[in-house]
């Protein structure tokens, strides 16, 4: 093998496991507590505001859900929320919810979520009594 050659297939070799490397570096940094909220568990809602939501799934877990766009409707009596399924139950990351919200009269807003975090029980046990 001529110089050049092992010099390129060292540099491809090298690059290759930085590649490899790289990619096993993120996914030990991606959120490994990260967890699914199944759309057909959710079971309840809250506006802590008109950029915050509280969903609570069937096993009591809470996520917060802020919103890229609040609706101040959100705070007040006579709105519910719906979730809008795009064809898989879990939700994973904020593109994967779609939340609009309704009212009697028929007014429908699309809210767009920009983060949901799962809530730790002491986060959760400390926000159900900051609750009149």
């Amino acid at each position: 093998m001529s110089k050049i050659t092992t010099t390129v297939l060292v540099g491809l070799g090298i690059a290759a496991s930085l590649t490899l490397s790289g990619a096993a570096a993120a996914r030990e940094t991606s959120t490994p507590s990260q967890e699914c909220l199944a759309r057909s568990a959710l079971r309840g809602w809250s506006a802590a505001d008109k950029d915050t939501l509280y969903v609570t799934s069937r096993t009591n877990d809470v996520y917060r859900v802020d919103l890229a766009h609040g609706f101040q409707g959100l705070t007040q009596p006579g709105y519910s929320l719906a979730s809008v399924g795009r064809g898989v139950d879990r939700i994973c990351s904020p593109q994967d919810i779609e939340l609009r919200v309704e009212n009697a009269s028929g007014m429908n807003m699309l809210l767009k979520a920009k983060a949901i975090t799962k809530l730790t029980p002491q986060q959760a046990a400390a926000l159900t009594k900051a609750r009149p």
